[in-house]
């Protein structure tokens, strides 16, 4: 009589696809059935059980004979974790999410989150938006240190320094950065100083 499995799809063999069920790793053959199966999608199955029984233990194998559904992201991650674990992990993001909203890099929140939301398919947009949100918190935090050095530089009387050339190549790309460059050009100017087009440094 067949059974019905839920089985998470780990990988591709030759023959059998390792997969998992429960807590128990386990085979499927790799049929008409299930040869268009992907990686890392849950799926309910009908199927026949192949499982070999030895003094070592036992190893599920189950053949595929149809399907019965298909898991959505949430559902992948109700299998491979605890509710109490998936919700900790969302808190820990919603933290995350709103240390990055105002401008930070790099928090005890953003540690929790990346270490908990490890596998959670069901969070991985968000986990990579906040990446590249972080991504760009981080350069913008960079450009204004080289814009600060800068700005202590040109009062000094300099025109050329790392700093100036740094703050003229990191700061553009940063609407709320401009105008301050803007004064700071100025201020290298009235010092004598100026661009070179040619290689985009300051003289």
């Amino acid at each position: 009589m067949p059974l019905v499995k839920t089985l998470i799809i780990k990988n591709r063999g030759r023959k059998y696809f390792d997969c998992v069920t429960g807590k128990y790793k386990a085979k499927l053959l790799i049929n008409d059935v299930s040869n268009e199966l992907e990686t890392g999608r849950a799926v309910q199955l009908y199927v026949t059980d192949l499982s070999d029984a030895s003094k070592y233990g036992t190893v599920l194998k189950f053949e595929p004979l149809d399907f019965l559904d298909a898991c959505e992201p949430d559902d992948v991650d109700k299998l491979y974790f605890s509710e109490s674990r998936v919700k900790k992990a969302i808190r820990w993001l919603e933290y995350a999410e709103n240390d990055a909203l105002k401008g930070m890099y790099q928090t005890k929140a953003m540690k929790e989150a990346f270490n908990l939301c490890i596998g959670m398919s069901s969070l991985s947009q968000r986990i990579s938006a906040l990446k590249n949100k972080i991504k760009i918190n981080s350069e913008w935090h960079e450009a204004k240190k080289w814009l600060e050095y800068a700005e202590g530089d040109a009062k000094a009387g300099m025109t050329s320094t790392k700093a100036i050339n740094k703050a003229f190549d990191l700061c553009p790309k940063f609407e709320d950065l401009t105008d301050r460059l803007a004064a700071l050009k100025q201020v290298l100017e009235a010092n004598g100083g100026g661009l070179d087009d040619d290689i985009g440094l300051y003289f």
